[in-house]
């Protein structure tokens, strides 16, 4: 029951994903195919503002609030425009991208081919090395930032409230998709949060990266169905910022990084005329609301991305608008001119005074230039888990890009995503800061833009390989019926993809420092969090406790130790603690006082008023140390990062025996005490 709950979990967030956005692509004037692969970008958009504005009006959230009143509106407008003679936004069709190249099959064009196979084979990886190692979709991942997310997700529900400015900004674009979700079906949070994140996974993403992708190469679909059946081809995006962190939110802006380029693309385009455009404009603002409140980290990556291009479109203006010998000069100035503008513009922007806590957050130094390069390359980043084939193919697609005059800024796009990554592992100081300190110097979501830029490259590397088959079997014609070297070509053209993924995703022969293990990998590290009991800090046995405990306090605030696995017990068993999460604590606050001086509450009335300022009625205590042992219980199971025990002695020193407190509830070293004031 508990994965068939998980599958229309699923189920539902992609047609969440999909349903509004759809809607509003075609009511901008996009075709069917560009409103498919823009409409999670735009449906995101849609449920992050339209939160933001209930929970500014009080308005409560829920699937009638944000999805089917909207979507009735939607529907009474598009109609409105059909009767009215809509018609198609030239910009944002994909019908002309492949219109000279037919499939030749009646049934199946290379835009279904494209959106059915990356889905398909997405699926397929997500099965093997995710969901099934993990065992169950309900597992408690222990992971430090899952305490934040989670709490959020329930507080979200219960309050009805999904705004990323409930308590303060914070991009809550994901938790609101997350409890749309838990809030419908009535799940769990862990479930709802594993559902919503492989929504954008399996559908956000690759229906984004084929939109990008057929922008960018409008006339090689080929390249394109490649570089969509291939759009996860590295281990670390996204699997390694699902198990490590995890880190949700930049989750979804980076899966929806690729369609937000593709819209950015297309005001450009040849054929655009000034409504085109303004269309246009009105969707990549749409875009960047959904970045902004996804994680707006993903804009600056998308603005890195972007500057080479524009490099490009500004040489050619001015050279086109000069049309004398000083034109290639003056637009190659221009064009260097416009890049110095940009980095003063950048510089600018992180000297900022709301900027300052991000380009300073410190990050550890882990590698040399020397040795994050070759990591870079060989997709490794930060374990030695290197993808030589996947390097092959990239290396191949630059080289030939860089032969192709629209396509030549990619490879430098790609160099200046490299640039940030290698800031965040091998530079330290000021300088880092400003390369990468907009993502918080964390070479995690740096490498996981590395693997997302390389994929257009990694597929013109493909595509390049293939036709070089082509061609020399091509060459053997003279020697064989035309046919039948077009056949064997194609029998070649499916064996070398099938190597190509046998390598890559799956050891497919263990040559020694050669074999990709990265994908097995993050299947072992997927079992290993779900199952260790080393790393379970709450257990099944401390989570049946909580539930005990819950029936005796009600929603009574419980004061709390966090890293003994407590911090899980209000997102996952609805009971009221003080720190739901670990960190976010002002210094000198009530609560940090009884961090320290709880334990005293007979003798400081001190500790007795914050407790009467604060609420607080009870005392929770899941690894509670014996009575020679001043803290934690050492041999349970309890969060050691950021742990500094003289921070905790006001809790982890109560005992039954310590004055004005009552034990109300013990198993163990469980303990549930009532204050006694």
């Amino acid at each position: 029951m508990t994965w068939l709950l998980f599958a229309s979990c699923l189920l539902l967030g992609i047609s969440l994903l999909i349903a509004p956005g759809f809607l509003i692509g075609r009511i901008f004037g996009a075709d069917r195919a560009f409103s498919a692969a823009f409409a999670p970008v735009a449906s995101t958009a849609l449920y992050a503002v339209l939160s933001v504005a209930y929970g500014f009006f009080g308005v409560p959230c829920a699937l009638l609030s944000l999805v089917l009143v909207p979507m009735a509106f939607l529907l009474a407008l598009r109609l409105a425009l059909i009767r009215g003679g809509a018609r198609i936004c030239e910009p944002l069709s994909l019908h002309e991208c492949f219109a000279n190249k037919p499939l030749g099959h009646p049934h199946l064009s290379w835009t279904g081919l494209c959106i059915i196979g990356s889905f398909a084979f997405s699926l397929f990886l997500t099965v093997v090395f995710y969901l099934s190692p993990l065992g169950s979709p309900d597992e408690l991942l222990p992971i430090y930032d899952n305490a934040f997310h989670l709490t959020r997700l329930r507080a979200f529900v219960e309050s009805a409230n999904y705004s990323s400015l409930s308590g303060g900004f914070y991009p809550s674009a994901w938790h609101c998709f997350s409890a749309l979700i838990m809030s419908t079906t009535g799940c769990v949070t862990t479930i709802a949060a594993q559902a919503s994140a492989l929504s954008f996974v399996l559908c956000a993403f690759p229906l984004g990266m084929f939109c990008f992708l057929a922008t960018l190469f409008p006339d090689k679909p080929r390249r394109v169905l490649l570089g969509s059946l291939f759009c996860l081809c590295a281990w670390f995006f996204p699997w390694k910022i699902l198990i490590s962190g995890p880190l949700y939110p930049n989750l979804a802006s980076f899966a929806l990084m690729p369609a937000s380029l593709a819209v950015f693309l297309r005001l450009f385009s040849k054929n655009a005329g000034t409504r085109d455009r303004v269309v246009c404009v009105a969707m990549f603002i749409s875009a960047c609301a959904a970045l902004v409140l996804s994680q707006p980290n993903a804009l600056f990556f998308s603005a890195i991305f972007t500057i080479p291009f524009l490099m490009r479109e500004v040489r050619k203006s001015v050279s086109g608008a000069i049309k004398n010998k000083a034109s290639v000069p003056v637009g190659i100035f221009c064009e260097f001119l416009f890049l110095v503008l940009c980095v003063v513009a950048w510089v600018a922007v992180m000297r900022l005074p709301f900027m300052q806590s991000l380009v300073s957050y410190e990050q550890e130094k882990r590698f040399t230039l020397a040795q994050a390069l070759p990591k870079l390359l060989t997709f490794q980043f930060i374990i030695w888990r290197p993808q030589y084939l996947l390097f092959v193919a990239l290396f191949i697609g630059a080289v030939r890009v860089l032969t192709e005059g629209e396509s030549r800024w990619l490879t430098f796009s790609y160099a200046a995503v490299a640039i940030v990554y290698l800031a965040s592992v091998a530079m330290d100081g000021a300088l880092r800061g400003y390369i990468s300190g907009f993502c918080y110097n964390d070479c995690s979501r740096t490498a996981s833009c590395v693997c997302i830029v390389a994929v257009p490259l990694v597929a013109a590397g493909l595509d390049t390989a293939l036709t070089l088959v082509t061609r020399g079997l091509q060459r053997m014609s003279v020697y064989l019926p035309k046919a039948v070297c077009h056949r064997a070509a194609l029998i070649l053209q499916a064996v070398c993809l099938v190597l190509f993924a046998g390598f890559n995703y799956f050891p497919l022969f263990d040559i020694p420092r050669f074999a990709s293990w990265g994908f097995d990998t993050i299947a072992w590290e997927t079992h290993d969090c779900a199952t260790n009991k080393k790393i379970k800090f709450y257990t099944n046995k401390e989570s049946n406790f909580v539930k005990k405990a819950r029936e005796i306090v009600g929603d009574s605030l419980v004061i709390n130790q966090p890293y003994d696995g407590s911090v899980f017990s209000y997102a996952m068993d609805g009971l009221n603690v003080v720190f739901p999460r670990f960190g976010f604590l002002s210094e000198g606050s009530d609560e940090s006082y009884l961090m320290a001086n709880l334990c005293n509450i007979a003798s400081d009335a001190s500790v007795r008023d914050a407790v009467d300022r604060l609420g607080i009625k009870y005392v929770l205590l899941l690894d509670q140390g014996d009575r020679n042992d001043a803290g934690l219980n050492l041999q349970g199971t309890f969060y050691t990062l950021g742990y500094n025990s003289d921070e905790w002695t006001g809790v982890d020193t109560i005992r039954d025996d310590t004055p004005g407190f009552k034990s109300l509830l013990c198993d163990g070293d469980m303990r549930l005490y009532e204050i006694e004031l």
